[in-house]
């Protein structure tokens, strides 16, 4: 591997290990998972215990929800 890829990658772990690896969320990301919190509320659905099935209810229902307001503005 070239000396300048080691390097940048090298920077790119410190970046990392100090700001953290994973990108923080948007805004659609926040509107979705609060959504999606409020779908398991009113079906009374623990994602942490949901069977599959049941996960999988709760999924279908918040995209189609939330894809629908979304796309109606």
């Amino acid at each position: 591997m070239p000396e300048l890829d080691r390097s940048y990658l090298r920077k790119m772990e410190i970046h990392g290990a100090a700001k953290g690896w994973v990108a923080p969320l948007d805004r659609s990301d926040r509107a979705y998972l609060s959504h999606f919190r409020s779908v398991c509320k009113r079906y009374n659905i623990e994602p942490s215990k949901a069977s599959k099935l049941e996960y999988e209810f709760v999924i279908k229902v918040t995209e189609n929800e939330f894809y629908l307001h979304q796309a109606q503005g």
